[in-house]
């Protein structure tokens, strides 16, 4: 008997808030970043969270809320963040890359993250 499909995950499936919050409490209890590679955070309501060093690679963070949060030494390469609320949000060292995609008339530069050669 096999079981092809107990391995499948839904990499477009939104992330729902309690298990957001839960991994990144986790994440700060054990001292180790939160790795959300390719994660579907679209609309997410994560004002002031901390995400610090966190891996969001690829990440869909479209119409995220990021008021007050942290992602300072985040890693944005090729993440997604059109239309997300990035008001006082500390990128203080965050990573990102030519295919990163921020809101319309978001510096990235002026607001710390720091842009990798390609």
């Amino acid at each position: 008997m096999t079981h092809d499909n107990t391995n499948n995950v839904d990499n477009d499936a939104p992330i729902s808030r309690e298990v957001l919050l839960q991994l990144i409490n986790s994440s700060i209890q054990s001292g180790h970043p939160l790795y959300l590679v390719q994660a579907n955070l679209s609309g997410a309501n994560l004002f002031g969270a901390n995400l610090s060093g966190a891996s969001l690679g690829m990440a869909n963070l479209t119409n995220t809320k990021l008021t007050n949060a942290n992602l300072s030494g985040a890693n944005l390469q090729c993440a997604n963040l059109s239309g997300a609320n990035l008001t006082r949000i500390n990128l203080t060292g965050a990573k990102y890359n030519a295919d990163t995609i921020w809101p319309n008339g978001f510096d990235p530069v002026l607001a710390g993250a720091i842009k990798n050669a390609d």
